[in-house]
């Protein structure tokens, strides 16, 4: 597990997201909340600490529109033989997901649902500049 922003960076394709909290308290991103391993991670990198989530393209599973899902917009697609490749626009900002082709592909345009699978999720501290920008902020 990558333990800050610069090294999930580093390692590849995560999309590095804000870590945000729904009206329990629980960690989330947008309307998802993260599970319940992933949010204990929370207390080895410190309840102080600011963190981010880092979410590889796999860990996204891709479908219909739904209310508890993260809704998003389809920008590109391809379909790469073992594998779907999307950019998509969601209210968390715009994503890299790769996803199974047993699933159809998506056209750009079209309004999906995003939820998240239990690997390949990490919290991550912030890089310090970021930090210094929020605390002047």
């Amino acid at each position: 597990r990558p333990s800050s922003e610069f090294v999930a960076a580093f390692m590849g394709e995560a999309n590095l997201l804000a870590l945000g909290r729904d009206e329990e308290g629980a960690p989330c991103v947008g309307p998802l909340r993260l599970p319940a391993k992933v949010a204990d991670a929370r207390r080895q990198l410190g309840v102080d600490a600011r963190l981010k989530v880092a979410i590889r393209p796999e860990a996204w599973r891709v479908g219909e529109p739904e209310a508890n899902g993260l809704a998003g917009v389809v920008l590109k697609s391809a379909y790469l033989g073992p594998v779907l490749e999307y950019t998509i626009d969601t209210d968390v900002g715009t994503l890299f997901v790769v996803s199974s082709p047993e699933h159809r592909l998506r056209a750009p345009g079209e309004r999906v649902s995003l939820t998240l699978e239990g690997e390949g999720i990490a919290l991550v501290e912030a890089d310090e500049e970021d930090r210094g920008a929020k605390s002047r902020g």
